[in-house]
């Protein structure tokens, strides 16, 4: 006889497929080039993050005390290793002694664009835009000078574009008549110039500077700058918009009123986008009370360059640096890297601060770097990496010789290597910003392309002094009746804060002797799953007193870099054997919110959830996963018994799960489907089932109130007595409170304290140590 009941689904057991995880490391790295021929690198350091785990590209100006057009370019494993490293040079069409400034470096198309100030391809020496395109590798593919016969053209910074191309800009002066602009230019990914442009002020004693430039959303380009009005005393900060023709589209001018005056300058030191139309604009300001700079912020809207915040910040424990370029964005919050001289965690030279700010402009804290056997410079590299952490590059000295040091921090800012030290919250000072107007010239620029000859270049040697790493790893042995499990599937699950509960980060198989890692990991909370199709056993959770079949009984493991590494060993739970006519069989559907990314709409299967039936008493009987369709199936299940079916989706609990019994007159359940959403799975009432509540403790189940900050009432009705555990569990499915109740046929009501929890998402889980019953809590203090 068939019986339908409710949904659930699975079939058979299928490999997990996941994307190849980002390696996670923290670094330090400390090596000099060619000391013993008194070669050099300069402190004008470049980074590059490669695409996945292919490594970093670290760049500087080669110095050889010749002043030549000569870089050194090496190429970086993701571990911090120098894999290999060159020196690229440059013949000199008209040689000199003037050094060639080195800009900027920009992986684009699959290669990297080299930006630098070159004056040796005109007979004047002026200064002109120099652009060298190589492949990942160091190899020169091809490099373009733009030259003006009338102007000193020296770049200040550069960006790829949109479609492919190089924006470069910078200062554009004319010494015999006095008149101090910027130039703009884009070029195709060929270095073929497609247009430039000149802009400048047309009022006497007036110079102007585009610092700052990037690419916006919508196609066109931001810039910022300075303008120096020097007959009226007045610095201005200026905001450029064109679009991706060179056409102006606006400009904004903004002076600051006392205590900050622009009168002791006001300088643009980076741009950095964010989403929402977010800019932000990060500052130098002068202040003449006390004769140093402030760093300051804006939040600026870049449709129209409407201020939506200002904030300016000082340390009155060092003294503030000029080098405070580097700014970066990590989750849309702005951290500003400056220096300050005289502080009491450097060995000598320079300390370096990392100063936080949230997209509000609220101070996230700050705190020092430093390393305690080097005497360190300023840090003036700094790059987002793809595992969310940092790469940055300083300048220091060690045994006499100058060396560069690579940094590579954790998503969170951890330094495994380095010293670190939390500083209290910068002086805020309060400041008014006024919009100012000025006569502009923006107009066409004239300049002609030349090339270079690449020299031959002798191999450089690279010595690493010292480095130092971290690498977190979740490793051990699988193994069946104390026999080594070989080839068996091995799942990682990591807690992620943003949906709350745990997901699926990476999958191995066991080796000839069972043994299995993962490495390179985040710090994170983790649970292992033994994903076996060996004949006899079932997939099997690690736990230290035992593997467990269902992921809420999985043991949680904490990875740090300061706890030794130990061997997560699992045990395969045995089948219990199974000789009858039963069948059981269901679907597993999107509820809502369980799936976003893959786009399903409430009612669409779901395929790859595991389900799990126990035979009660008795123990494990199988675990399948649903197919494409969300559909699973168990045959051959022992008659006269007792099964107990769930899906095993780790961190979702269950709200409900299946007790079935097999007998003579009820061999076969089609219809026991779940339906899943973000924060549980559940069973929902079907009346065509003919199946009533045999599957709950309580008919009425409702919190109140909810949200709630300090007690809780449970309002439950059942219609038999019962003995029922209460259990609050967290997001991780450990539980944080219990108690043991008496239910009385009827309404029943429950109060809890729950003041002591922290705000957050719970479950609060009724159990009669047959069936289980859940309802999601959140805890929010007001």
């Amino acid at each position: 006889m068939k019986k339908n009941l409710f949904s659930i689904c699975l079939l058979f057991i299928s490999s997990i497929i996941v994307a190849q995880p980002i390696n996670n490391i923290s670094f330090s790295t400390n090596f000099h080039i060619d000391t013993a021929s008194n070669f050099d690198i300069s402190s004008s350091y470049k980074l590059a993050v490669l695409p996945g785990n292919d490594g970093y590209v670290f760049s500087s100006n080669y110095d050889d005390f010749n002043y030549n057009q000569t870089f050194y370019f090496s190429r970086l494993s993701f571990d911090g290793t120098v894999i290999s490293d060159t020196v690229i040079k440059f013949d000199e069409t008209f040689p000199e002694s003037y050094f060639t400034y080195y800009n900027d470096l920009i992986l684009n198309n699959g290669s990297l664009y080299h930006t630098a100030t070159t004056s040796n391809s005109n007979p004047l020496y002026y200064n002109a835009p120099f652009v060298f395109n190589t492949d990942l590798d160091g190899n020169v593919l091809w490099n373009k000078v733009y030259n003006n016969d009338t102007l000193y053209n020296g770049v200040k910074g550069s960006f790829a574009t949109a479609d492919g191309g190089l924006i470069v800009h910078g200062y554009s002066d004319n010494y015999n008549s006095n008149i101090f602009g910027s130039f703009i230019l884009k070029t195709d990914a060929n270095g073929n110039l497609l247009w430039s442009k000149l802009f400048r002020i047309n009022q006497s004693e007036t110079n102007s500077s585009i610092d700052k430039g990037l690419l916006l959303a919508d196609g066109s380009y931001l810039f910022a700058g300075n303008i120096d009005d020097n007959g009226n005393g007045i610095n201005y900060v200026l905001l450029m918009n064109i679009d991706a023709n060179g056409n102006l589209l606006w400009t904004k001018n903004y002076e600051f009123d006392a205590p900050l005056h622009n009168g002791m300058n006001a300088s643009a030191q980076n741009l950095v986008a964010i989403s929402n139309n977010e800019v932000y604009l990060v500052l130098n300001i002068g202040d003449p009370q006390t004769e140093t700079s402030s760093m300051a912020a804006m939040n600026i809207n870049q449709v129209d360059g409407t201020i939506n915040w200002f904030k300016t910040f000082n340390d009155t424990t060092f003294t503030w640096g000029n080098n405070s370029e580097n700014s970066f964005v990590k989750d849309n919050n702005l951290y500003i890297v400056y220096q300050g001289s005289g502080g009491a965690f450097a060995k000598a030279g320079s300390d370096n601060i990392i100063f936080g700010i949230d997209r509000n402009g609220n101070q996230l804290g700050a705190f020092t770097i430093f390393d305690q056997n080097l005497y360190t410079y300023e840090t003036n590299a700094f790059v987002n990496t793809n595992d969310g952490g940092m790469l940055m590059a300083t300048r220091g000295e060690y045994s006499g010789h100058h060396h560069s040091v690579i940094y590579k921090t954790d998503s969170e800012f951890n330094f495994p290597c380095v010293d670190k030290t939390i500083k209290p919250l910068l002086n805020e000072v309060i400041c008014t910003v006024i919009t100012g107007s000025v006569s502009e010239e923006y107009i066409d620029l004239y300049m002609n392309e030349v090339s270079f000859n690449e020299e031959p270049f002798n191999e450089v040697i690279s010595y690493t002094e010292s480095s130092c790493s971290c690498v977190l790893a979740v490793k051990g042995n699988v193994y069946k009746n104390s026999m080594p499990a070989e080839n068996t599937e091995v799942a990682l699950y990591k807690y992620d804060v943003t949906p709350g509960r745990f997901l699926l980060y990476s999958t191995t198989l066991t080796d000839a002797n069972g043994f299995y890692m993962f490495d390179y990991l985040p710090e994170a909370n983790y649970i292992i799953k033994a994903v076996t199709d060996i004949a006899g056993y079932v997939p099997t959770f690690y736990n230290s007193l035992g593997g467990e079949l269902q992921w809420e009984n999985a043991e949680i493991i904490s990875t740090d870099c300061f706890v030794n590494p130990m061997l997560f060993d699992i045990n395969l739970i045995e089948q219990l054997p199974q000789a009858g006519t039963g069948t059981i069989s269901g679907h597993v559907y999107e509820l809502e919110g369980y799936a976003p990314q893959a786009k399903k709409a409430p009612g669409d299967p779901l395929s790859d959830i595991d389900i799990t039936v126990d035979q009660s008493p008795g123990g494990a009987v199988s675990s399948a996963t649903t197919d494409v369709n969300g559909f699973y199936e168990f045959t051959g299940l022992n008659n006269n018994a007792t099964f107990i079916v769930r899906a095993n989706i780790p961190g979702l609990v269950n709200d409900s799960i299946y007790t079935i019994s097999i007998d003579l007159s009820v061999t076969e359940y089609t219809t026991l489907d779940f339906w899943v959403d973000s924060v549980g799975v559940y069973i929902l009432a079907d009346s065509s089932t003919g199946i009533n509540n045999s599957n709950l403790i309580v008919e009425k189940f409702e919190i109140a109130p909810n949200p709630a900050s300090n007690n809780i009432n449970l309002l439950l009705n059942t219609t038999t007595n019962s003995s029922t555990t209460i259990s609050i569990l967290n997001t991780l499915g450990e539980k944080v409170y219990q108690i043991q109740t008496n239910l009385n046929a009827g309404s029943n009501n429950v109060l809890l304290n729950i003041n002591n929890l922290a705000n957050g998402v719970y479950f609060i889980q009724l159990n009669d140590g047959v069936h289980q019953q859940t309802k999601k809590l959140i805890k929010q203090t007001r």
